[in-house]
């Protein structure tokens, strides 16, 4: 897996005659993205590649090898300057190659293997021009040097700032920001097969970076360098560096009879209050090798390097963070696996990323805490994902950044789809699914579409993933269900079995529902699979049934509403309770609410919801007096009134 990368440790040091040797052993990484074929259109292609400001033949033209990044940068100074070597191959015949960069970012030269080679810097593009064309699966090297203020970059992506001892300088360059401060292809599908980040700072800092620390040296009695070799695959916004007043807090985990390192490099301020915490960090990488396979940087480290920002990033390696509570360090430690090891071929399948974090993050929760306080947090999930009915979690615009790191979207609901198709096909499926996606010889250390994660999950069930994930990853909103169900003769079980939609614009939701049966001699559990808007089911039982209920541990993206047969067949609607102090639940026993209306005993309006889109909804009056009201309760079917008293 790694023999590519490790020979490339060689050749690097060969710093000009590896245009030259050693071209048998370098073969392209193929990470060729896979259309899903669902709803990614030319038109949001156009609007990325005219938002990039990038020419498709000046960046598609090569494939990357290697970086070497040698840096001078301090947080005393809003500066950056140094340069980055970059090996590459040609995919077609050409005399030129391309790299994003920011116009405040100055290119003093471009050198090829040492010679002076002409070059452009316009519309945050840089343009190498070279004196000949050479043919496709010619390798070379180019030298660019830069320097500038990187802090003037639009999306804070390189950032001076102070804390309570000290000063911190650090980089955050996901999705776009990585041009802010170096010369970089900025292609999800181009991964770079290792680097080298060589940073040249102030005496008495650390300066975190990916992969091992081979060299911490003295330059002189004012300057420190660090030398932080990666040899893994990776993208262009996973490489950082962090500069600070920090101490090292060391820890280890063992894993599969390998010790890895995990190296912390935290505010003098902050080791005491995290000492704790961090601990948790080599429990949970374990239990994550455990469940989804290897650690992907096992012959390297993990840790964190901390940050001003209240969230973290999951720079390869070594996770950027702004705290080391339990929540953020299983996220960010998760990402080594989804994000990392494989990453979203496209912004627009961010959930790859975000959505996987988030759903192992609460695994993670279970591994500590036990099933039940698992079922609570996903009930958190479950009501974050609710949120917002009008968007897909697939991200049609990759213009708009804060769409594609919607929390309620490519993190909650993504995470709650995920929950859900666990419950559809099996534990069994879905995690072999997971691993057998991260182990695949074309996406481990790659990237991946949505299709190759379908296509992974399909593989292993003959239940329809393409129709699950086309309703609840392209589609918007959710199911919501009347469930009415009767024991008739106290021998079988009748259920009807309704699904209506949140969002009109997704037609049905295909999965499974479930539904606990409390009986005389126990919970029974039903696994029901939904194949269409209506289902009537009888199960023989002939045991005394007490009450059904529907989604009671919060295991799929549903709504649903419980009504025994004989006792509301002839209600339309149950308003409970009734009277009250204010607050109540209205309960349609046929088909959703769409919207009420409250008047007082006056005949005046006072409060009104819309678009409701639910079989049962509560409903609140603690604002107003006592006294009687009316409610004007709409549905498909017409409007109906009804009386409510507040005590």
């Amino acid at each position: 897996m790694l023999s590519k990368a490790y020979a490339l440790s060689y050749l690097c040091m060969m710093r000009y005659l590896i245009a030259f040797i050693g071209l048998v052993f370098l073969q392209n990484t193929v990470n060729a993205q896979v259309s899903c074929g669902h709803h990614k259109s030319a038109i949001n292609q156009l609007k990325v590649d005219k938002y990039l400001r990038r020419s498709a033949a000046d960046l598609q033209n090569y494939d990357l090898i290697y970086h070497r990044l040698e840096l001078k940068a301090s947080p005393k100074v809003f500066w950056l300057e140094g340069n980055v070597t970059s090996y590459f191959r040609f995919t077609q015949s050409s005399n030129r190659i391309a790299f994003n960069l920011r116009q405040h970012m100055k290119v003093d030269s471009v050198k090829q293997r040492g010679v002076h080679v002409n070059f452009t810097h316009v519309s945050d593009v840089v343009t190498v021009n070279f004196p000949l064309t050479y043919s496709a699966n010619y390798f070379d090297s180019i030298t660019l040097f830069y320097s500038g203020n990187a802090t003037q970059g639009k999306y804070r992506s390189f950032f001076i700032e102070g804390h309570k001892t000290g000063r911190l300088l650090a980089t955050q360059s996901e999705p776009y920001g990585a041009p802010d401060w170096w010369p970089c292809k900025q292609d999800l599908n181009d991964k770079f097969d290792s680097c080298d980040v060589i940073i040249d700072t102030d005496t008495g800092l650390l300066a975190g970076g990916p992969g091992l620390l081979i060299t911490k040296s003295q330059i002189n009695d004012t300057q420190m360098r660090f030398h932080w070799r990666h040899r893994y695959p990776s993208n262009f916004y996973l490489i950082a560096l962090a500069i600070s007043n920090y101490q090292e807090v060391k820890d280890s985990v063992l894993l599969r009879g390998k010790w890895l390192p995990i190296i912390n490099y935290v505010y003098p301020q902050s080791v005491n209050p995290s000492i704790n915490l961090l601990k948790n960090t080599g429990p949970i990488l374990s239990f994550f090798d455990s469940v989804f396979g290897a650690y992907p940087y096992i012959n390297e480290k993990y840790g964190h390097m901390q940050w001003n920002t209240s969230g973290g990033m999951e720079h390869a390696t070594m996770s950027s963070m702004g705290s080391y509570n339990f929540d953020l360090v299983a996220h960010e430690a998760a990402h080594q696996w989804f994000g990392d090891k494989v990453t979203c071929s496209s912004w627009q399948d961010i959930w790859i990323n975000e959505s996987f974090a988030t759903y192992l993050n609460a695994l993670a929760y279970e591994s500590f805490y036990g099933r039940d306080s698992f079922n609570r947090h996903m009930g958190d999930v479950l009501e974050r994902a609710k949120r917002e009915t009008n968007l897909s979690v697939f991200v049609e615009d990759t213009t708009d950044v804060g769409r594609i790191f919607n929390q309620d979207l490519s993190y909650q609901k993504g995470a709650m789809v995920l929950h859900t198709l666990r419950y559809y096909i099996g534990d069994e499926a879905f995690f072999q699914a997971c691993r057998n996606f991260l182990n695949a010889p074309n996406l481990s250390f790659a990237s991946a579409s949505t299709q190759d994660l379908i296509d992974h999950f399909q593989a292993l069930t003959t239940k329809d993933v393409n129709s699950f994930i086309s309703s609840f990853y392209y589609g918007k909103g959710y199911p919501t269900y009347l469930v009415r169900w009767n024991h008739k003769n106290k021998q079988t079980l009748e259920l009807q079995i309704t699904q209506s939609q949140i969002n009109p614009a997704t037609a049905f939701f295909r999965h499974d529902i479930p539904l606990h049966i409390n009986t005389d001699t126990g919970v029974m559990q039903l696994h029901i699979e939904v194949m269409s808007a209506f289902e009537k089911i009888e199960i023989p039982l002939n045991v005394k049934v007490s009450d059904v209920f529907f989604n009671l541990n919060n295991e799929v993206l549903a709504t649903g509403t419980v009504a025994k047969i004989e006792e509301s067949l002839d209600e339309e609607f149950t308003i409970s309770p009734n009277p009250s102090d204010g607050n109540f639940t209205i309960r349609s026993n046929k088909i959703p609410l769409q919207s009420v209306i409250i008047y007082d005993s006056q005949g005046k309006k006072v409060k009104s919801w819309t678009d409701i889109n639910q079989y049962s909804y509560p409903f609140s009056l603690a604002e107003f007096s006592t006294g009687n009201f009316i409610l004007q309760i709409e549905t498909e079917e017409g409007i109906f009134i009804k009386r409510y008293a507040k005590h």
